[in-house]
């Protein structure tokens, strides 16, 4: 059961591919706790097309990716879907490849990304209170989340309205902070998951730029 997974192949054409198509290990699909889903309404209603009219399946704490839209078939299977997003795509490709002719050597060596890391985001700030989400990979929950409005000279602990605890944290958890901001500086965060996972201030440097979670924005070499 180790290397079987299951595949979904959506009607949806794409130019890299004949249609789009992804995959999850077996055991995600049928572990009693990672609540995946083949979805036909959303909130009562039936499903829009933006959200994968018909029915499209929901694989929590994974990259949206994985949560394939305008289902057309499942396959349970030995290794992973061969469609092109789950080849060659949302792959973390290592630090000294910098081309698509370098990338080609790697990637059938590393392996496709699953669970997301955790992150956080402000949404609105005013009159000294910030307000924002963060969520975690895997049902990890959110412990924390820090709030600056000095460029991360100084921190403020924000306060957490976090609907459920892990292992089932699917759902934002939302965050309010009283943050003294500095002149022309945005306010920024960082958020902490159960596991101990942290938000960094710079992003490890990949080639196709997946899973960067930074706090700090990245400014072009150019600026």
């Amino acid at each position: 059961m180790d290397n079987l997974h299951v595949a979904f192949e959506s009607v949806e054409r794409c130019e890299e591919d004949r249609c789009y198509g992804s995959s999850i290990p077996l055991s995600k699909a049928l572990d009693e706790f990672g609540d995946v889903l083949l979805a036909y309404e959303m909130n009562g209603a039936p499903l829009t097309l933006d959200h994968g009219y018909p029915i499209r399946v929901v694989v929590p704490g994974y990259i949206g990716a994985r949560s394939v839209k305008y289902l057309k078939t499942i396959t349970v299977q030995e290794g992973e879907s061969n469609a092109y997003f789950q080849q060659t795509d949302y792959k973390i490709l290592p630090e000294q490849v910098e081309t698509e002719k370098q990338a080609a050597a790697y990637w059938d060596k590393c392996p496709s990304i699953g669970e997301y890391n955790v992150q956080s985001y402000v949404c609105h700030v005013e009159k000294g209170v910030a307000t924002g989400y963060a969520l975690a990979g895997g049902g990890r929950s959110i412990q924390r989340v820090d709030v600056s409005g000095d460029d991360g000279k100084s921190w403020v602990l924000a306060e957490l309205c976090q609907p459920h605890e892990g292992p089932r944290a699917w759902g934002w958890c939302l965050w309010t902070a009283r943050v003294k901001q500095s002149a022309g500086v945005p306010v920024v965060c960082r958020a902490v998951d159960s596991a101990g996972n942290i938000q960094q201030e710079h992003p490890l440097w990949n080639y196709r730029g997946v899973m960067n979670n930074a706090w700090r924005d990245p400014v072009p070499p150019n600026l």
